[in-house]
């Protein structure tokens, strides 16, 4: 749909790829479809045009993968061909002005809605996030769209927008935003086209994370510790109070410990349904691969002359979830 006006039949016979790229983090998910345009009789679309797209297989139900906004188009040839590229959001502008500000007595529920409605997006947040008190935050030359960034990483969390939503849920647990286990999907081997398996002790050296805080009654930093403090990483930035020091360390600790385990598969036939943060079990690989809890990390979905196939990366399940 096109400025909600179907627009397949413009396609049909013309498409020579559609790529969508469904991303984890706070980073647009992205739309390419490039057209065969040999006989000059394409229309170019206008920048700014509203996209939905819904992608399935014949027969069975069409899947929505949500709203783009086009916002780069090229026309090459010859052979010519015209590749429209549309992004979950405008980016253009929104989320890039740097911002001077402070957040006094509030919660991380208020402030992501603060910004999602300065954005035009409908706010949507974990109850247990929400709750979480924030007596001072500073916002100095910072953009709207690197302060969720860094509000994600201290809560290790997820910042995201998905069709005119803002999105702040944890990271890794494969629930929604309002706490619903999302289902967990099966891969066979035989489902796969190719795969990369990838192990390694990312922890290195380190035995936990400390982050400092300042005590205004001792005028001291105090460090608070996830994991032993043995040989612990610590944390550059100081933090306001022991609590959002102790989150962000525990936040940084599960995130050493989830990042030691990769897998990287290429479904032969692609699945709609796949998209970031579906819990997936695996079979058919060796049991150090298999008896892992995954999750999915970015999802590629093409279609083009080669048919429909589906590119997921997995990484550890948050165990804390």
């Amino acid at each position: 749909m096109i400025d909600e006006v179907d627009a397949t039949d413009r396609f049909n016979g013309r498409s020579i790829r559609l790529t969508l790229s469904d991303r984890k983090g706070f980073e647009a998910d992205q739309l390419d479809i490039a057209v065969d345009d040999h006989a000059q009789n394409v229309a170019l679309p206008r920048r700014g045009a509203k996209v939905n797209v819904a992608i399935g297989w014949v027969g069975g139900p069409l899947v929505d993968k949500g709203l783009f906004v086009v916002d780069e188009i090229e026309h090459n040839g010859p052979p010519d061909r015209l590749t429209i590229r549309a992004r979950s959001v405008d980016f253009r502008e929104s989320f890039k002005t740097q911002q001077t500000r402070g957040w006094h007595d509030t919660t991380l529920g208020a402030l992501v809605t603060t910004l999602a409605k300065a954005h035009q997006l409908i706010p949507a947040i974990s109850p247990a996030l929400a709750a979480i008190a924030i007596p001072h935050m500073d916002q100095t030359n910072e953009s709207d769209g690197n302060l969720l960034t860094r509000l994600g990483r201290q809560y290790d969390a997820i910042a995201t927008i998905k069709s005119g939503r803002l999105l702040f849920t944890a990271q890794g647990t494969g629930a929604t935003v309002s706490g619903r286990r999302i289902e967990r999907r099966r891969i066979q081997r035989s489902d796969g086209d190719r795969h990369r398996y990838s192990e390694a002790d990312r922890s290195g050296k380190y035995t936990g994370v400390t982050a400092n805080y300042y005590d205004a009654d001792q005028a001291e930093l105090i460090g608070v510790t996830a994991g032993d403090a043995a040989t612990a990483k610590t944390l550059r930035e100081t933090y306001p109070t022991r609590a959002e020091a102790a989150d962000a360390a525990d936040a940084e600790w599960r995130r050493i410990q989830r990042a030691g385990s990769q897998m990287q598969i290429t479904l032969a036939r692609g699945d709609a349904l796949l998209a970031p943060e579906t819990p997936v079990s695996l079979n058919g690989w060796k049991r150090e691969i298999t008896e892992k809890p995954w999750i999915t990390g970015n999802v590629t979905h093409s279609i083009g002359e080669g048919g429909f196939v589906t590119s997921v990366e997995l990484e550890l399940e948050n165990a804390n979830a």
